[in-house]
C-alpha cells in the first residue's frame, strides 16, 4: 500500500512541475510582444525600417538621409 501511496505522490509532483512550467512559459511568451515594434516604409527604395530609426521629412519615411536627398533631387 504504501508503495502505492509514494507512486501517486510522485506522479501528482511531475503533474504539477509541468502544469508550473506551462504557466511560466505562456506568461514569458506573452511578455515578449511587448518589444514588437512600429514597422514604416522609406518612401525612395521602399525597404521597411522600425519607425523609431526612419528619418521623417515632407510627411515621408526614409531609411537614410541619403534617400531623402536623393527623393529631393529626383523631385526638381
Amino acid at each position: 500500500m504504501g508503495k502505492w501511496l509514494v507512486l501517486l505522490i510522485v506522479i501528482w509532483f511531475i503533474f504539477w512541475v509541468l502544469k508550473s512550467l506551462r504557466r511560466l512559459k505562456a506568461k514569458t511568451h506573452h511578455n515578449s510582444t511587448d518589444g514588437i515594434e512600429d514597422m514604416v516604409q522609406c518612401h525612395y527604395c521602399e525597404i521597411h525600417i522600425p519607425k523609431k530609426e526612419a528619418i521623417v521629412a515632407d510627411n515621408h519615411f526614409y531609411c537614410c538621409s541619403e534617400h531623402y536627398q536623393l527623393h529631393s533631387q529626383s523631385d526638381t
